[in-house]
C-alpha cells in the first residue's frame, strides 16, 4: 500500500478515538456558569399544592430549551436542546414572610426529548440541606411577581449528575432559578400555579466532558476498515493466482 494512502486511512481510524478521548473544560475563574435553561411556552408550568402540614412545590408539564455553556462538546450537544424539566420537592413549611422553606431534598431533572446514543439525562440536580452549616433550609422567596430559588454551597449540598458531563465532587456550586407569574396579593395559604422559569447552574472548578462520538466519525472508520479489508483480500487473491 502506498505511504500516502496508509496515512489517510490511519487518519480516518484516529478520528473516533480522538473524539472519545478529548476533554472540555469550563472556565475555572470561580462560579462559572456551565448550563442554563428557559421555558418554551408561556402557560403555567409550576404548582404549589397546599397541604395540612405545609405544601409541595414542583413542575407540571414543563418543556424547556436547555443549553450547555462550555466548549468542546459534540456538535449534537451544542445550542438549544429540546428537553423537559421535572422538579420535585418534599413537604415545605409555609412561613409568614413570603417564603417557602424546603424541609427536604429538591430534585431538578432535565431530560432530552430525543435520546443521544441511548442517553437523555442532560442534567440532574439534587439539593440537600447541610445540617452542619447552621444556615437552615433553602427558600423559595417571593420578590414582586417572581419566585426565586437560589441555593448555594456551603449552606446547601448540591450534587450534579449528567449522561454527558462529568463533575468533580465537593466543589462550590450555586443555582439561580426565577419563576414568573406570582400574582399580586398571592399568599402561600392556598394552592396556586405559576408561569415560566429561567435558570442558570454554576460550579467553581472545571467540568470534564466526555464528548459523544459523531455518527460521521464511525462512518469514516468503517469505510477505512472496509477499504483495508478489500485491499488485503485482493493482495491475497493475487498471491494465490500466482
Amino acid at each position: 500500500m502506498k505511504p500516502t494512502l496508509k496515512k489517510f486511512l490511519l487518519l480516518l481510524l484516529a478520528i473516533p478515538l480522538s473524539t472519545a478521548t478529548s476533554m472540555a473544560f469550563a472556565d475555572d475563574s470561580g462560579g462559572s456558569s456551565f448550563a442554563n435553561f428557559a421555558d418554551i411556552a408561556s402557560n403555567s408550568h409550576f404548582a404549589f399544592t397546599k397541604t395540612s402540614t405545609g405544601g409541595t412545590f414542583g413542575t407540571l408539564n414543563d418543556a424547556v430549551n436547555f443549553q450547555y455553556l462550555i466548549t468542546g462538546l459534540s456538535t449534537a450537544l451544542t445550542g438549544n436542546q429540546a428537553a423537559h424539566l421535572t422538579m420535585t420537592s418534599s413537604t415545605t413549611d409555609t412561613s409568614t414572610n413570603g417564603v417557602l422553606a424546603i424541609t427536604g431534598d429538591t430534585v431538578l431533572h432535565f431530560t432530552r426529548d430525543v435520546s443521544l446514543n441511548g442517553k437523555n439525562n442532560l442534567l440532574t440536580v439534587t439539593i440537600k440541606t447541610d445540617p452542619n452549616s447552621g444556615a437552615g433550609s433553602p427558600e423559595i422567596a417571593a420578590r414582586g411577581r417572581i419566585l426565586n430559588f437560589d441555593p448555594a454551597t456551603p449552606d446547601q449540598i448540591i450534587t450534579y449528575t449528567s449522561d454527558f458531563l462529568t463533575f468533580k465532587p465537593n466543589q462550590e456550586s450555586d443555582i439561580s432559578l426565577a419563576i414568573s407569574g406570582f400574582r399580586k396579593n398571592q399568599t402561600f395559604a392556598t394552592s396556586f400555579t405559576l408561569g415560566t422559569a429561567v435558570g442558570t447552574f454554576n460550579q467553581d472548578l472545571p467540568i470534564a466532558t466526555p464528548p459523544v462520538p459523531e455518527p460521521a466519525s464511525y462512518a469514516m472508520m468503517f469505510l477505512g476498515l472496509g477499504f483495508i479489508s478489500f485491499k488485503a483480500r485482493r493482495k491475497s487473491s493475487k498471491k494465490t493466482n500466482a
